[in-house]
């Protein structure tokens, strides 16, 4: 999934127009013009470093997330049917991985919040 198309997704899922981002933004003390924010949406640009931490804080996501995790949907099914194809020694790995991955995420990936 795209920048432009989870920013959107961001928003819409706030309930909020261009122009309302824009304003709650600036209650947050950031300064991001509607414009600016139509450009990212549609991909016909990106934010600069400064303004994606701003926008990452005032979601409350991860730039990681934004800019390289896909939609779980995307790949799943390509992830299911690799694991099936392994013999049960490596499945088992993989579900240790997994669970050092989940127990460890928390401190190591999320961002705290303040």
């Amino acid at each position: 999934m795209q920048i432009g198309k989870k920013l959107k997704d961001l928003r819409q899922a706030r309930g909020l127009t261009l122009r309302g981002l824009s304003s709650a933004l600036e209650k947050k003390d950031i300064t991001i013009s509607h414009a600016s924010l139509a450009t990212w949406e549609n991909n016909k640009g990106m934010p600069a470093r400064e303004n994606l931490a701003d926008i990452c804080k005032f979601y409350n996501i991860e730039p990681s997330w934004l800019m390289f995790s896909v939609d779980a949907n995307e790949n799943n099914q390509e992830l299911v049917d690799s694991i099936a194809k392994l013999n049960n020694i490596d499945k088992a790995i993989v579900a240790e991985i997994i669970e050092v991955l989940q127990k460890n995420a928390p401190e190591k990936y999320l961002r705290k919040t303040d």
